[in-house]
């Protein structure tokens, strides 16, 4: 999630410049970074949550007679529970909001001519 969010801000030194620039304020900056992450956390934690759930219908249905070619298939009964997904979720949440705390820290220190002189050449 650093590397990632580091790469991510990296790239985008001459747009976050232009924003220095325009007034956006250090804290703002860094509320943008945190944002991000926030929206990436969020998304992350819905797909996963839905991935389970749908392996969890998946293992526990069974097919109709009829559909030879998915008789193999076994039938299991998977039991996830909703503190399990609040966990999961929550862990997720936690893991990229505590990875943007650098990048979003380190992009609220850029100096906004700098970053507009360097974002312009890369």
């Amino acid at each position: 999630v650093v590397s990632v969010l580091q790469d991510s801000t990296d790239r985008k030194r001459g747009t976050i410049g232009i924003l220095r620039v325009m007034g956006v304020s250090p804290f703002g900056v860094f509320l943008i970074v945190f944002f991000r992450a926030t929206a990436i956390g969020f998304l992350a934690a819905l797909l996963g949550v839905t991935i389970g759930l749908v392996m969890q219908w998946f293992l526990g249905w069974k097919p109709p007679a009829t559909w030879e070619w998915i008789q193999w298939k076994p039938i299991m009964r998977v039991e996830i529970h909703w503190i399990d997904m609040i966990l999961v979720a929550g862990g997720t949440m936690l893991c990229c909001l505590g990875g943007s705390i650098a990048p979003a820290w380190k992009a609220s220190r850029l100096d906004p001519f700098d970053a507009i002189v360097e974002g312009r050449f890369r």
